[in-house]
Formats: structure tokens, C-alpha cells, sequence
């Protein structure tokens, strides 16, 4: 299959549901090298829809991020929430929590720490940029806030970064 120009392949997904609670797993491969993986259970409780996701991976190689703990998501007559997404990979992380209201108003924040930014290398796959001195150099740690609504979003980035490079050359 090709979705926005990139082609999907050895895709599995499986459904079980039975009465108010089931278990749900995916995997594929996206341009033949970024794996994508996860599994958990939904259930519905009083008003609410939820979604656990007790394996959710993505990456290519030896480049993988993993969940640590369930990635909780929830919804309900209020909206979609995020109650818990924590990603790592060696040092690094990526959170998200927040959610979007019934009215589309944002309200997500997510929290950078020692993002490698060489490991930019592996999501561009442009090949010139595997050269060593070629692609980014350096660490990213930060908070990204996504406020607003989809017609007036409002972003907030607070970022610092050490010994960031792009092409050899200080950023």
C-alpha cells in the first residue's frame, strides 16, 4: 500500500472485543526500514473510552524508541486526552501529556530531554546525511506546548541545546 507517497508493507493488526473490554495489536514496516509496533487493551467505562497501549515502538535498526509504561489515552464527552506517553531511546526521551477539547481547543505539552540530534539522521533518510560531519551533531533537551485551536494554534518552545552542529558548522 502507498500512503502519502510512502509505501506500507507486512502489515498485521488484530481486534478482540468482547462486551465492554478487548485487546488490539498492530505492526508494519514503512519504506521497507521504519518499523512501527504496539499492542494494549480498550475498554469502556462510564462515559469514557479507553486506550492502553502496553507496547508501542518505533524506528528502524538499532535506532528503536519503546514506551516505558502504558501510553494511556482516553476519550470522552470532553474530548481526546493523553493522560501518559513517555518514549525512550538509550538517554533520551520524548513525553507527551494534554488533550483536545470537544470544542478543538489544544492543550499538549511535550518534554524533550537529551534528544541526540544525530538520530535526526535515521528519520530524514537522506544519504548524504549518514556522513560522518555531514547531517546534525548534538543534544536538545526543551518543552513544546501546543495551545489554541486548529485555525489559531499557539506554540511555545523552550529549548537549549550543547554542542549542536549541522554540516559541521555551529548552530
Amino acid at each position: 500500500a502507498i500512503v502519502a507517497n510512502h509505501t506500507i508493507d507486512s502489515l498485521k493488526s488484530n481486534l478482540q472485543y468482547d462486551n465492554t473490554r478487548g485487546s488490539f495489536s498492530f505492526s508494519g514496516i514503512i519504506d521497507s526500514s521504519f518499523g512501527l509496533v504496539f499492542n494494549g487493551v480498550a475498554s469502556v467505562q462510564p462515559a469514557t473510552y479507553v486506550f492502553d497501549l502496553e507496547r508501542f515502538s518505533f524506528g528502524s535498526n538499532s535506532y528503536v524508541w519503546k514506551n516505558i509504561d502504558d501510553v494511556q489515552l482516553r476519550i470522552d464527552h470532553s474530548g481526546f486526552r493523553v493522560a501518559h506517553a513517555l518514549m525512550k531511546h538509550r538517554n533520551e526521551s520524548i513525553a507527551l501529556t494534554g488533550s483536545i477539547s470537544d470544542s478543538g481547543l489544544y492543550d499538549l505539552t511535550s518534554t524533550v530531554t537529551d534528544f541526540d540530534l544525530s538520530g535526526l539522521q535515521n528519520i530524514v533518510r537522506e544519504s548524504k546525511t549518514f556522513q560522518p560531519g555531514v547531517g546534525f551533531e548534538g543534544h536538545v533537551s526543551g518543552t513544546v506546548h501546543l495551545g489554541g485551536t486548529a485555525s489559531e494554534p499557539v506554540i511555545n518552545v523552550e529549548a537549549s541545546g550543547t554542542d549542536m552542529l549541522y554540516r559541521s558548522t555551529s548552530i
